[in-house]
C-alpha cells in the first residue's frame, strides 16, 4: 500500500458550502508531490504546479510540474515537467493567457544556498524559455511568490544577503522585471523578517526544518497537549537548517499528531504548525 502525498483539486461553485470530488493530478506512485499552488487566469484557465520527487534521487528536493485545465476544473491537460534538476522544492505560478510565468525555490549546489529561478512559457507550456536564475546573489534565497500585470512580472521573496546601506542582513526582497527582456529592473530591500520555516509539511518521514535570527540557541517541539518532545541545539543562530524525523528526546517514533516547532527570535517566540502522520 502507498502512503506518499500526492496532489489534488477540488472545487466549490457555491462559496465553499458544498464541494466536488477529489480530482488526483499526480501520479499515485511511491514518489510523493507536495507544495502545490494554483492560480486563474482571465479565460478562467486553471493552472497548478507542484513538486514532485518521481525523478529526484532526493528525498526533500525534486521537480516542478504543471497540469492545467480549461473547462473550470472537469478535465486536465497530462501533467507537463517543468525543471529537470531535481533540486526545485516550493513554486509559484501566474497564467496570463497563453503564458505561463513560474518561480520555485531551488536547492542546486553549485549555489551552495537556496535560490529563486524564474521561467516561463508562451504557448501554454509546450516549451518552456530559458531558467533565469532571479534572486542573482550566492545568499540563500526562499519562499517565492510571483504575480503578473500589463506584461510585467513581479516577484517577492524571502532572502538573506547583507544590505550594508542599511546593516541589514535578511530582508523581504522585491523584483520587477520584463520577461520579454529577462532584465531585472528593479531589487529592493523590504524589511526585516524572522524565518522559522518546516517542509515537507504535512510529513510522515523526515522534515527540514529552517530557521534563521535566533535569540536562543535551540529549538524546540512540542505535542499538541504542551508537552515538550524534543530540545534541538542548534550552532549557528544566524541561519541553517536541521533535520526532525519524529522522534522524541530518548528516540521513540512519536505518534501521528500536530505538533508544534518554537524558537525564541528577537522580536519574540515564533511558532509554527507541523502534521505529522507515520
Amino acid at each position: 500500500m502507498l502512503y506518499n502525498w500526492e496532489t489534488y483539486y477540488i472545487k466549490s461553485t457555491d462559496s465553499g458550502l458544498n464541494w466536488s470530488e477529489n480530482i488526483l493530478l499526480s501520479d499515485f506512485d511511491n514518489s510523493p508531490s507536495y507544495l502545490p499552488s494554483i492560480c486563474v487566469n482571465e479565460n478562467r484557465k486553471v493552472s497548478l504546479s507542484w513538486m514532485d520527487l518521481k525523478y529526484s534521487p532526493y528525498w526533500f528536493a525534486g521537480d516542478i510540474f504543471i497540469r492545467q485545465s480549461y473547462d473550470d476544473g472537469f478535465s486536465w491537460s497530462p501533467q507537463v515537467q517543468v525543471t529537470f534538476h531535481h533540486q526545485a522544492t516550493m513554486s509559484d505560478i501566474v497564467s496570463i493567457g497563453d503564458t505561463i510565468h513560474i518561480v520555485w525555490q531551488d536547492e542546486r549546489s553549485s549555489f551552495g544556498r537556496l535560490s529563486t529561478f524564474y521561467i516561463k512559457s508562451t504557448d501554454g507550456g509546450l516549451n518552456w524559455g530559458d531558467e533565469y536564475w532571479l534572486d542573482g546573489d550566492t545568499a540563500e534565497s526562499r519562499n517565492p511568490a510571483i504575480a503578473c500585470s500589463n506584461g510585467i512580472v513581479y516577484v517577492i521573496w524571502a532572502d538573506s544577503r547583507h544590505d550594508p546601506d542599511n546593516d541589514i542582513y535578511r530582508g523581504i526582497y522585491f523584483s520587477r522585471f520584463n520577461p520579454e527582456t529577462t532584465s531585472v529592473h528593479d531589487t529592493i530591500s523590504y524589511r526585516n523578517y524572522i524565518a522559522l520555516k518546516a517542509y515537507p509539511n504535512p510529513f510522515n518521514a523526515k522534515t527540514m526544518i529552517l530557521y534563521s535570527n535566533l535569540k536562543g540557541g535551540e529549538i524546540e517541539i512540542y505535542n499538541i497537549a504542551g508537552q515538550l518532545v524534543r530540545t534541538i541545539n542548534i550552532s549557528n543562530r544566524k541561519e541553517g537548517k536541521i533535520t526532525w524525523d519524529g522522534t522524541d528526546a530518548l528516540g521513540n517514533k512519536v505518534s501521528s499528531s500536530i505538533y508544534f516547532i518554537k524558537a525564541e527570535t528577537f522580536q519574540g517566540v515564533q511558532t509554527i504548525k507541523l502534521l505529522y502522520l507515520r
